[in-house]
């Protein structure tokens, strides 16, 4: 390389965020079906996946990032259909994209046993 030029640094591919799929909703009502969460958020576009937490938790996973990022913008503090309180919705920090957020770089327990 001829002194005085530049390199290019490109990132490793796990250095670019990855957008989330998946929106974490909270605040419904305990008893609401899982059929009246899917009618809500289906609004938005095709949910792939929908998994029940806990009492009033959800993870909804749409097929494509710009319907997840939508729901935050559209469904956060509305009501489900028979619901009497208001949900929050934001992406889910956890993942829901393709891959994961696991297995770049070091760090970490390094296969060890996760301590809660």
């Amino acid at each position: 390389m001829a002194q005085g030029a530049c390199r290019l640094k490109i990132p490793p591919p796990c250095a670019t965020p990855q957008l989330s799929m998946a929106v974490f909703v909270n605040g419904f009502d305990f008893d609401t079906p899982e059929s009246a969460i899917a009618t809500h958020f289906e609004t938005i576009g095709h949910i792939s996946y929908i998994k029940l937490i806990g009492r009033g938790t959800a993870v909804v996973t749409y097929d494509n990032p710009d319907a997840a990022a939508q729901a935050v913008e559209e469904l956060n503090e509305t009501t489900i259909p028979g619901n009497r309180r208001y949900i929050n919705v934001r992406l889910d920090s956890k993942g829901g994209g393709k891959g994961g957020g696991k297995g770049c770089g070091k760090g970490g327990d390094n296969g060890r046993f996760s301590h809660f």
